[in-house]
């Protein structure tokens, strides 16, 4: 995305928080830091195609999925800014593998606070189903766009 795309595409700009920007500042420091991880379990397989047309919904709903964190130094009148875009390409995908290892990895890989999305959803297939398991949802997001009363919105829709 070039300078010129991204500010078309931006809806809104506005202050961050004191909170928001404590957060982004930690994140950027230590990497992994204020990112948080639900996990759903789901009692049998789900469609992918189900799950993303879910997220993608609520993506579109809610302009803070499609928020990003700028920035500028003191010279330029400092400050960081939340900005919300018309679009932002939300990755919903599937693998495999063991959960506690996918949740250190997708935590390790962390976000770019200036680049939305700023949340992510993996559905974690079992190699086999028994009955009465299902796949795993794992949502990873940074903590400056959902708290623990904000997210509890989103899973409900």
């Amino acid at each position: 995305m070039t300078a010129d795309t991204a500010v078309s595409m931006r809806l809104e700009t506005f202050p961050a928080t004191p909170t928001q920007v404590g957060m982004v500042v930690n994140s950027v420091r230590d990497p992994g830091v204020e990112i948080e991880q639900l996990v759903v379990r789901f009692a049998e397989p789900i469609p992918l195609g189900a799950l993303r047309d879910v997220f993608e919904s609520v993506h579109t709903r809610h302009p803070v999925l499609r928020s990003a964190f700028r920035w500028e130094g003191p010279e330029a009148g400092g400050g960081m800014l939340q900005e919300v875009f018309r679009d932002a390409p939300l990755e919903v995908v599937r693998s495999a593998g063991e959960l506690r290892e996918f949740l250190d990895a997708d935590r390790a890989r962390g976000f770019d606070p200036r680049r939305p999305p700023l949340h992510r959803a993996t559905l974690l297939a079992r190699a086999e189903h028994a009955a009465g398991e299902g796949d795993v949802l794992g949502w990873t997001f940074h903590h400056a766009i959902l708290d623990g009363r904000s997210y509890r919105r989103v899973l409900e829709e």
